[in-house]
C-alpha cells in the first residue's frame, strides 16, 4: 500500500505555516493585539498543522481515500468485506468493464480488489454498491441467468455489452446533448 502524503496536503501545511508567521510578525510589529493573543493563535495553529502532517494517507488521492473510508464502514454493519457493484449495462465503454462484479475490500480474496476498482473505474455512469454475502447472495449475468460470483467477477475487464446496449447508450448521449442545447 502506498503511504505517500498527498501533495495538496503538504502544500496546504506549508502555506499555513507561512501565514502563521507572517500574521504573528505583522501583529507583533504593529502591536495590533497583545503578545498573548498572538501566542495563543500561533500555538493552536501549530497543533492543527502537526495533526495535518501526522495524518497518513494510504492512497494516492483524497477522492479515493474518501471512497475507501466510506466503504470500510460496510463490513462493520454487514459482516462482509465484499461489495457488489451493479448497474445498467446501458453505460459507457469504460464503466462496462467494471460493473456487475463483486469486489473485495481486503486484498487477500478470491475477488478483484475494490481499491483497484476505485482507481481504474471512471465512475461516470450510474451504478450501485451494496454488501455481498458469499454463499448467500446471488449474481445474474446480462441474460438474467445465475452465475458463479467468483468466476463472473474475475472475467476479463473488457467491454462486454451487446450491440443493442451500445446503441442505447449512444442514443442516451444524443438525447442528453439535445437537452443541453
Amino acid at each position: 500500500m502506498n503511504r505517500k502524503r498527498p501533495k495538496n496536503r503538504t502544500v496546504f501545511c506549508i502555506a499555513a505555516i507561512i501565514f502563521i508567521f507572517v500574521f504573528a510578525s505583522v501583529h507583533i510589529a504593529f502591536k495590533a493585539v497583545s503578545f498573548a493573543v498572538v501566542l495563543a493563535f500561533v500555538s493552536s495553529s501549530l497543533i492543527v498543522i502537526i495533526n495535518c502532517f501526522s495524518r497518513k494517507s494510504e492512497y494516492e488521492n483524497d477522492a479515493v481515500t474518501d471512497k475507501v473510508v466510506d466503504t470500510k464502514r460496510l463490513p462493520k454493519y454487514s459482516d462482509t468485506d465484499l461489495i457488489y457493484v451493479f448497474g445498467s449495462r446501458v453505460c459507457c465503454e469504460e464503466c462496462a468493464k467494471y460493473i456487475n462484479r463483486v469486489y473485495s475490500i481486503s486484498v487477500s480474496s478470491k475477488y478483484p480488489s475494490f481499491l483497484e476498482y476505485l482507481n481504474n473505474s471512471p465512475g461516470c455512469c450510474p451504478h450501485t454498491e451494496v454488501p455481498f454475502y458469499d454463499g448467500f447472495s446471488q449474481m445474474k449475468n446480462s441474460d438474467n441467468n445465475p452465475v458463479d460470483p467468483v468466476e463472473y467477477s474475475n472475467r476479463p475487464f473488457v467491454d462486454d455489452r451487446t450491440e443493442e446496449e451500445k446503441k442505447k447508450y449512444e442514443e442516451k448521449i444524443r438525447k442528453a446533448e439535445k437537452m443541453k442545447a
